[in-house]
C-alpha cells in the first residue's frame, strides 16, 4: 500500500434508536464508564491502529447524546431490556454519549476519521475500515467478514484501465488460519476469531517464545480489561504432546506461563480456572488424560470439554458484566 495517508473507520449500531428503550447499565456513566466511544469506538480505534501499524498521536472530536432521558429498566440481557409501561413510568438520565466522531493524526503522518454511534438506523453491527495508501487501498466490512476489498492502481488483473476494487474471498487455505477450517467458499463467523486468538498464543508457545513476553502481554491485557470495568478470569493452558506443542521447549514455556497464571497472575484477575489440571494425565501432567484426549494429543474429547466446564465455578460467571470484580468467586486454588 505504500505510505498510508488515510484511515477511515466506523462502528454503526441502532439498538437504542427508540427513545422508549430502557435506561440499561450501558447508558449510565457510573456503571459503563463511557458510551458509544468507549463501548464500540474503542474497537475501531484498536483495529485501525493495528492494521495501519501506527498509533494515533492527536485527536479532535465531539460527542452527542440524542435521547437524554429514558424509562428505568426492569430487567436486561445483552442488548435487550424491558421497562415499565405508561407515560407515568419512572425515568432516569442518560449520562453517556450516544454517538462520537473524531479526527485523528497518526505518528507516521496519516490522518484518520472515526465514527461510533448507536443511532445509525438500520445498521446492526457495521464495522467498517478503509486504508488508502500511496500505492493501493484496502477496505473491510465486518458484516461481510469473509471478504476483503483490495485496490491496486496497476490493476487487480494486470490491467490498470480496469481500476476499482477487487473482491477477495478469504476462504482459500492460503489465507491466515483458513487451512484449519472448511473447504474454500465456506465462510467462518465471529466466534472463529476467538479461536484464532488462542491459536496465536499456542503457536507462540510451540515456537519457544520467551515466557516473560507472554506473561507481560497477559498482564497488559488483564489490567486494561479490569481498568475498563471488565471481570477478568485467567485460565491455564491445557497440555499437549502433539508435534511442536510437545517439544521440550514448548513444554517448558507452557509450564512457565501456567505457573505464572496460578501465582502472580491472580493479582491481575478476578481469579484463575486451572484448565490444565482439569484435563491433564495425573501421572504425566505434560499430556492429556486418555479420557480427555480426542486422539491426537492436542484436541479435547467430549469428556475433556465437560471437564473444562466442570472446572468453572458457575457463580464466577453470574451477574451483570458491569459488576465489579469478585475475587471470592474464584478463591479456590
Amino acid at each position: 500500500m505504500g505510505e498510508i495517508r488515510h484511515v477511515r473507520a466506523q462502528y454503526l449500531q441502532d439498538w437504542i434508536v427508540d427513545p422508549q428503550f430502557p435506561l440499561v447499565w450501558r447508558l449510565q456513566r457510573d456503571k459503563a464508564g463511557s458510551g458509544s466511544l468507549g463501548d464500540i469506538g474503542a474497537h475501531i480505534i484498536d483495529a485501525a491502529q493495528w492494521v495501519a501499524g501506527d498509533l494515533l498521536v492527536g485527536v479532535s472530536g465531539l460527542t452527542e447524546t440524542f435521547v437524554k432521558e429514558r424509562p428505568l429498566a426492569e430487567g436486561s440481557a445483552g442488548l435487550s431490556a424491558g421497562a415499565g409501561a405508561g407515560s407515568d413510568a419512572p425515568t432516569g438520565q442518560v449520562t453517556v454519549d450516544d454517538a462520537a466522531l473524531f479526527l485523528g493524526r497518526f505518528g507516521g503522518g496519516a490522518i484518520g476519521s472515526f465514527e461510533a454511534t448507536r443511532f445509525a438506523t438500520g445498521r446492526k453491527n457495521a464495522i467498517r475500515l478503509e486504508l488508502n495508501g500511496s500505492t493501493g487501498s484496502l477496505a473491510f466490512d465486518f458484516e461481510r467478514m469473509n471478504e476483503l476489498l483490495v485496490h491496486d492502481p496497476a490493476g487487480a488483473f494486470g490491467d490498470a484501465s480496469l481500476g476499482g476494487f477487487a473482491r477477495v474471498l478469504v476462504t482459500e487455505p492460503a489465507h491466515p488460519y483458513m487451512d484449519a477450517w472448511w473447504p474454500p467458499g465456506h465462510p467462518i463467523g465471529y466466534e472463529h476469531t476467538f479461536t484464532h486468538e488462542v491459536v496465536d498464543l499456542v503457536r507462540d508457545i510451540a515456537a519457544g517464545r520467551d515466557p516473560a513476553a507472554i506473561e507481560a502481554g497477559l498482564t497488559r491485557f488483564a489490567d486494561a480489561a479490569r481498568a475498563a470495568g471488565k471481570r477478568v478470569i485467567l485460565t491455564t493452558i491445557t497440555p499437549s504432546t502433539a508435534g511442536t506443542h510437545g517439544t521440550p521447549a514448548a513444554v517448558a514455556t507452557r509450564d512457565a506461563v501456567n505457573t505464572w497464571i496460578r501465582t502472580e497472575g491472580r493479582a491481575h484477575a478476578a481469579g484463575v480456572v486451572d484448565f490444565a489440571a482439569a484435563v491433564a494425565d495425573p501421572g504425566r501432567p505434560d499430556r492429556l488424560a486418555p479420557a480427555a484426549d480426542a486422539g491426537d494429543g492436542l484436541h479435547l474429547s467430549a469428556a475433556g470439554y465437560r471437564a473444562l466446564a466442570a472446572a468453572v465455578p458457575v457463580n464466577a460467571l453470574s451477574g451483570s458484566p458491569c459488576l465489579a470484580d469478585d475475587p471470592a468467586a474464584l478463591a479456590a486454588p
